[in-house]
């Protein structure tokens, strides 16, 4: 009998640190969930997190945030003086 397989999208996205542990990105995770823009999603994390610290929980240990920055520079190629 042959069966599907089925591979959930989060799993797609999912990466790994250099301790094991599973972690998304927003960029990636945005559009599964349903969000318009990661930033939207870092808006509900952030009121998640609120809410997890207000109860007593130990933030740190359900919230892990990283942030990558990268350096985007344009070169433009010289223009030819003419004459």
């Amino acid at each position: 009998m042959n069966q599907l397989t089925h591979t959930s999208p989060f799993e797609t996205i999912r990466h790994e640190d250099e301790r094991g542990r599973d972690y998304w990105r927003a960029h990636e995770l945005y559009k599964i969930l349903g969000y318009s823009s990661a930033r939207a999603l870092q808006d509900t994390v952030e009121k998640a997190r609120i809410a997890c610290e207000d109860s007593k929980e130990d933030v740190f240990y359900h919230f892990y945030l990283q942030i990558d920055v990268f350096m985007i520079s344009s070169f433009r190629k010289p223009h030819r003086k003419r004459g």
